[in-house]
């Protein structure tokens, strides 16, 4: 069965080095709504978006990025589109195989099976590389979708954080 590539530990390592140097933004928050993206979810801003391709183990996922910085700490949102049959059928185990590939680089703090609508989604906290993450990540069909606050470790956790999270939703294209 394909596991899933280390594409998330990737990301939450060259992301939390991206944010730390990005400049803040004014805190207004927004509805970020990719087109055929099939989710939305709230951002304290304007993100800076870039999409890639991302070469992994089971094949090229497209991944979309959408960050908003504040100072050593950010917010971001991503869907990976994958190739047909790359993810495992089981979401489940496409979640367990994506905390492990986190985990790689990363200590798990704790871990939080939920569901968003009717899909199976993780809530994870970890510590990686100085950072703590706190990390959604939810999976339907060819679609990883995450969604990421990263903090210099010792901090309190803002209270927005919560929003940002909870704001996430799956929805039609």
């Amino acid at each position: 069965m394909p596991r899933i590539p280390h594409l998330l530990s990737a990301l939450i390592i060259a992301l939390a080095a991206v944010c730390a140097v990005l400049p803040a933004h004014a805190q207004s928050w927004q509805e970020y709504k990719p087109a055929g993206a099939g989710y939305r979810i709230e951002l304290p801003g304007t993100p800076d978006v870039k999409s890639r391709e991302q070469p992994t183990p089971a094949g090229n996922a497209t991944v979309t990025m959408a960050r908003v910085a504040q100072g050593k700490s950010g917010y971001l949102t991503s869907h990976a589109v994958y190739q047909a049959g790359a993810l495992p059928s089981d979401p489940q185990l496409a979640l367990d195989n994506a905390r492990d590939g986190v985990l790689k680089n990363g200590k798990l703090v704790s871990e939080k099976r939920l569901t968003i609508g009717d899909t199976p989604a993780r809530r994870l906290v970890l510590e990686s590389s100085g950072q703590v993450v706190h990390l959604l990540i939810a999976v339907k069909g060819n679609m990883m979708y995450q969604a990421l606050y990263h903090q210099p470790q010792g901090g309190d956790l803002p209270p927005d954080v919560e929003r940002f999270m909870s704001s996430f939703k799956l929805v039609k294209s």
